[in-house]
């Protein structure tokens, strides 16, 4: 058991804590978007762990909170839900009959949009149609946890992911360690297709490349005065877009004989939707130099303009997807490499059949 405090936020909302715990940044966090509240787990936490909740209607929750949390913490709820002004209440969670679907369906969505594909650090990327078919799986495995609305976009997704897992079976040795990998994930996609009442129909599967980055460069003319090369801002961008490396984004400044030239290259990860124009916002120190449009190129984006007089020497280069909403800073350098290191690990012990799909051909990335 597990003790958690349960209080009512500013905003009204009931919110239920483990002891000791905080809730861990977006990026480390396996998030639920549940019926009448969220549920938030740490990367990593065991799956009988008690998450962290925030209930905007702790009524409708009241279905699903027993089976994640166990009886004593749904009453608890129910009784703050009931009188606000009972203040903070205690109780002890246990886990319950969806606490591990729960927190697997948290663990699918924190890799959709956070998974740290790289081609410079070797991080595979996961399949996007077995994170689909993983996610709507166990959406419906936590029966009246969420509110199931498979899609024909969805349906598709299921059927491509079957496919996947076949074509990638086809390039294996038979009983090898990673074709029984991809069997079983393949035994268990079928499972949900037919809890799902899928209709399956044949989806063609174009394999991807191994990863590899273009070779050579623009040449550029003039003298170089500086160069730098760091990380892209997660926050800024969906997963998939630009490579998660330390190394993604990298500048170049220039002096020609019309006054200075700033180039800034960003690596993007293979099977990137194509055409997508990025923005980099340049800060000279905390001031901004000059903001760019990135144009995509075989390798990425790139983006090569005049910078004002006077502009320093020791720059910083921000990404963005314009018109991508996701809200707050984004992780630090040391929390980049967290979550690298955390991916990193489950690829060495799969969690999810993307996982699992992913180390089964790691030897072609």
């Amino acid at each position: 058991m597990t003790d958690v405090s349960i209080a009512v936020d500013p905003l009204g909302a009931v919110t239920i804590d483990p002891a000791g715990r905080t809730p861990p940044p977006p990026w480390r966090a396996g998030v639920v978007d549940a019926v009448g509240g969220s549920l938030t787990w740490p990367v990593g936490s065991p799956r009988t762990s008690a998450p962290h909740a925030v209930l905007d209607d702790p009524d409708a929750a009241q279905q699903w909170l027993w089976q994640v949390y166990g009886t004593q913490v749904a009453l608890a709820v129910a009784t703050l839900a009931a009188d606000p002004a009972a203040g903070n209440l205690a109780a002890a969670a246990e886990a319950g009959p969806l606490t591990g679907v729960a927190h697997r369906l948290g663990h699918v969505c924190w890799a959709q949009a956070w998974w740290p594909a790289s081609v410079l650090d070797g991080v595979p990327p996961l399949d996007a149609d077995l994170l689909l078919l993983e996610r709507v799986g166990l959406e419906h495995e936590a029966d009246g946890l969420v509110d199931d609305a498979l899609g024909p976009a969805a349906a598709s997704g299921v059927a491509r992911a079957l496919a996947t897992l076949d074509a990638l079976n086809g390039d294996l040795e038979p009983q090898s360690p990673e074709s029984v990998t991809v069997a079983q994930a393949r035994a268990a996609a079928l499972d949900w297709a037919e809890a799902l009442e899928v209709e399956l129909t044949p989806e063609p599967v174009a394999r991807a490349e191994a990863f590899a980055l273009a070779a050579g460069a623009v040449a550029v003319p003039g003298v170089e005065l500086a160069r730098g090369r760091h990380g892209a801002t997660w926050a800024g961008l969906p997963a998939g877009l630009v490579d998660a490396a330390e190394t993604a984004v990298s500048w170049s400044l220039r002096r020609t004989g019309t006054g200075g030239e700033l180039i800034v290259e960003v690596t993007g990860l293979p099977g990137r939707p194509p055409g997508l124009t990025l923005t980099a916002a340049v800060l000279d120190g905390m001031r901004s130099a000059v903001v760019l449009d990135l144009r995509p190129d075989e390798n990425g984006w790139r983006a090569q303009a005049p910078v004002p007089a006077g502009t320093g020497t020791d720059l910083t280069v921000l990404v963005s997807l314009p018109g991508y909403g996701r809200a707050g800073p984004g992780p630090e350098a040391d929390d980049r490499d967290r979550v690298r290191d955390a991916a990193r690990a489950l690829l060495e012990a799969p969690v999810l059949l993307a996982e699992g799909a992913a180390r089964a051909v790691d030897e072609d990335f």
